[in-house]
């Protein structure tokens, strides 16, 4: 059951973003690079799941954020902006045909790092990001690996 609530944590991370693709949210424009990204997540009931900081070898967050959009939308989603004052955005998300609502704060200080909090009715999901540097020519360059 516990792993049943983590999954749909993570689950939220694509689905916040993914409602939003024909709305007038405006995200903030993260710089393209290598990147790490952590989760927390937190059930309503206080058990806490940490993942272990990856790196997501060379991405540009914003436009992820935007193709997740597309897609979700497609699903059926639907966002409503609850507020926005530059680094920080407020919506909320319901995807009818899948049972899901959730609310979400995302945070961009600069282009190099963010923040987004997801609340369901299942838990909270925090999702950070911090850009390492300019993307590095590699050949595994989609692999994904822990940072130490």
């Amino acid at each position: 059951m516990t792993r049943m609530l983590y999954r749909t944590l993570l689950a939220a991370l694509s689905v916040h973003s993914a409602c939003l693709a024909g709305n007038d949210i405006r995200l903030p424009m993260l710089q393209e690079g290598e990147w790490t990204i952590s989760t927390i997540a937190i059930t309503s009931d206080g058990k806490t799941f940490r993942t272990p900081e990856s790196v997501i070898a060379c991405t540009q967050p914003t436009s992820g954020m935007h193709n997740d959009l597309a897609q979700m939308e497609k699903r059926g989603c639907n966002a409503m902006r609850a507020s926005s004052d530059g680094a920080e955005v407020r919506y909320t998300v319901s995807c009818p045909a899948r049972g899901q609502e959730m609310s979400v704060t995302l945070t961009a200080p600069d282009p190099y790092s963010y923040r987004q909090f997801i609340v369901t009715p299942v838990g909270t999901n925090e999702l950070r990001g911090r850009r390492l540097g300019p993307c590095k020519p590699d050949k595994d360059q989609h692999a994904d690996r822990h940072v130490d």
